[in-house]
């Protein structure tokens, strides 16, 4: 039992050492392999929606008799970088509608 700990914990947690596995408690290990096991569910997802997206990527439409031509002509269209940046920096993307809440509320 001691020793299938202390291997899962230098294979899936990367402890080096029996002092940082016997300096651990059972609810600590539990905690951290279940987070090692969601860890890993989270690479598989990217995994699966890199696939997905490279699939996406490469997808045609039709362009006149016989004639093929891809969905997204520029790589802005597939992935909107400065969108994504300002959501990650919790800023919201500006509206054409932005302001018309104010004029409705009779402010001017």
């Amino acid at each position: 039992m001691y020793e299938d700990v202390a291997i899962s914990c230098f294979r899936y947690l990367g402890m080096k050492s029996l002092d940082e596995v016997d300096r651990m408690t059972i609810r600590e290990y539990r905690l951290l392999m279940k987070a090692n096991n969601l860890k890993n569910v989270d690479r598989d997802y990217r995994v699966h929606q890199l696939a997905w997206l490279t699939n996406a990527a490469r997808a045609t439409k039709s362009a006149g008799k016989g004639k093929r031509r891809p969905v997204y002509a520029k790589f802005s269209q597939f992935f909107d970088y400065r969108n994504a940046v300002r959501q990650a920096l919790g800023k919201k993307k500006r509206s054409r509608f932005d302001g018309i809440g104010h004029l409705l509320k009779g402010g001017r």
